[in-house]
Order: C-alpha cells, then sequence, then structure tokens
C-alpha cells in the first residue's frame, strides 16, 4: 500500500469511509485505509555500527566516522554505507518526513583530546554535536548525541569527528541510527530544534 502523511490518511478516511447509512462503504475502503495506516506509522529506519575500530584523527582537518556494519536498512526510505560513513534518506511517496537520530558509543584517545563529533547533512553542518573529553587510550569515554531534524527533503547524513590532539582514537559500541517519523502535513513549520 502507501506510506502518507497524517493528514493524507485522514482525509482518504473521510472520502473512502463516508457516513454508511447508504452503505457505500466497501471492504476493500476499509482494508486500505488501514493498511495506509499501518505502511505510515511502520518505523523506518537505517543504521550503522562500530563493533571496535581505530581512526586517526588530525587536528587540521575533521575526518568522516567511518563504520564497520549496516546495522539496519530499509529502502527505498534509507541506503546505507558505512565504508562513507553515511546514512541516505529517500522520501519516496511520501510529501514530507521527520527524522530522529540518534548517536551513542565509546572513545578513548589522547589524554584531554576534547573530541567533538558533529552530525551532517548533505555534507553541512547542522550543529547538532555530542563533546566529549578523552582521559587516555586505555580509558573508554561514552558519546550521545540525539536530534531531530525537520527537513522534508532528500537528505545524506554523515558525522565529522574533530579533536584538540592529532592521534589514533578507538571506538567501539558505536551506533548511528537515523528513525523516520510521520508527520501530520507537508505543510507543517519546523518545530524546536532538539539536542
Amino acid at each position: 500500500m502507501t506510506r502518507r502523511t497524517i493528514e493524507d490518511l485522514i482525509t482518504q478516511v473521510n472520502s473512502s469511509l463516508p457516513d454508511n447509512n447508504s452503505g457505500a462503504i466497501r471492504p476493500a475502503d476499509v482494508r486500505n485505509a488501514i493498511r495506509d495506516f499501518l505502511d505510515t506509522v511502520t518505523p523506518m529506519y537505517g543504521g550503522l555500527s562500530i563493533t571496535s575500530r581505530s581512526q586517526s584523527i588530525n587536528t587540521a582537518t575533521p575526518a568522516t566516522l567511518v563504520f564497520q556494519n549496516s546495522m539496519a536498512s530499509f529502502p527505498p526510505e534509507w541506503t546505507t554505507d558505512p565504508a562513507a560513513g553515511t546514512l541516505a534518506r529517500q522520501l519516496g511517496g511520501v510529501a514530507a518526513m521527520t527524522s530522529r537520530f540518534t548517536l551513542n558509543g565509546e572513545v578513548a584517545g589522547s589524554t584531554n583530546g576534547d573530541v567533538t563529533i558533529e552530525l551532517l547533512r548533505n555534507g553541512v553542518g547542522t550543529g547538532w554535536k555530542a563533546n566529549v573529553a578523552t582521559r587516555g587510550t586505555a580509558n573508554f569515554v561514552t558519546f550521545v548525541l540525539d536530534a531531530i531534524d525537520y527537513v522534508s527533503a532528500n537528505a545524506t547524513y554523515s558525522l565529522k569527528v574533530s579533536t584538540r590532539f592529532t592521534d589514533n582514537y578507538a571506538f567501539q559500541n558505536v551506533q548511528f541510527i537515523g528513525i523516520n517519523v510521520p508527520v501530520r502535513s507537508a505543510t507543517q513549520a519546523p518545530g524546536v530544534r532538539l539536542a
């Protein structure tokens, strides 16, 4: 069936499921409305993960965080590329989509390395960042980022890592997940950015 905005679902139900005093509602109308509803609210997500790996990060040039695995990918709405470190979102038949991003994991490296991990949309920084002070190569420190992107357009997301000291930084137990959230309508105003 079809993924829709919530407003599209309401319009569909109002037009295909009128007052049934005249017996105008057909079983197919009810079935289609229910299937479209289920398609709309089914979570679609793409994810990348790092079990354990090191990456050289230079203070002069932020590096794209490279992943090892695709945790989950539901094309056509999400495609993943671990080597490029990207999650790509395609709207498909849906006119609008909000996406929630979660990033969590652990990093170790130079003492007081001040690692910053920023979420990028189409190669441009969004301002959503996770900051962590590393405590040496043997001590892993947890980082977390949570963001909701209201931009209703196809987009590719990645993460850039910058640091105070050039070094090899070890990452483990990292998960980067994008989840599509149905919106009320394609014309809704963006809400307040959450970070």
